[in-house]
């Protein structure tokens, strides 16, 4: 601005995620009841970009603030893990838009939208076969139904209050779950979508933002 203050800024978060990861097994036997616990060491490192400008504070002369103007997804991978997610195909009424760069900043108003009550169809590509994917949002945690041909499918509804959600896709290595010897090895992809009353035409230029991100 005039006094040489920065007008915009783009923001990189870390976090360090830390703990166990358990897992509870048992024999399913009339005369067998073992239980079996195994605990697998976490770390994690969590990655969002965001995007902020600085604006005037309305009825206050020469004070300002930062607003959030943009956002990416949230990448979030194992310390020395291999396991990855390679993209996502989101479908929906009006929508059909592959991610693959969840750390891509997109503007608020330019996240992927659906309106309310919507099936919305989402097919992870992952590095391996036999990766167990699994899908976050509001209280749901279900299994993604494995193609056998390196991708998963998951359909759910996007629910009927609008505004901005999340919802997560979680890649875990075949022997997270089913190797007590293998470690823990996880890449979660956590993104931005917009619910609407009703479903938005396309914009000015065309399109309905269901492009390449």
């Amino acid at each position: 601005d005039s006094a040489g203050r920065p007008l915009a800024a783009t923001v990189t978060i870390h976090r360090a995620l830390t703990g166990t990861f358990n897992l509870v097994g048992r024999v399913f036997s009339d005369t067998d009841t073992t239980v079996a616990r195994v605990r697998k060491p976490l770390a994690d490192d969590w990655t969002r970009r965001i995007a902020l400008v600085r604006r005037p504070i309305p009825n206050d002369t020469g004070l300002t603030r930062w607003r959030l103007a943009g956002t990416s997804g949230v990448d979030v991978r194992t310390k020395g893990g291999a396991t990855r997610i390679l993209s996502l195909h989101v479908e929906a009424p009006g929508l059909d838009t592959t991610i693959t760069d969840p750390l891509e900043l997109h503007r608020l108003h330019r996240v992927f939208r659906v309106a309310a009550g919507d099936t919305v169809t989402v097919t992870a590509t992952t590095q391996a076969n036999d990766d167990v994917v699994l899908f976050h949002g509001h209280d749901l945690r279900r299994r993604f139904v494995n193609n056998g041909d390196g991708t998963h499918t998951f359909k759910f509804r996007s629910g009927m209050f609008h505004g901005l959600r999340h919802f997560g896709v979680d890649a875990l290595s075949h022997g997270t779950l089913f190797d007590d010897t293998a470690p823990y090895d996880s890449n979660i992809w956590a993104m931005i979508f917009s619910i609407d009353r009703v479903r938005m035409p396309c914009d000015d230029d065309g399109d309905d933002d269901g492009g390449r991100h």
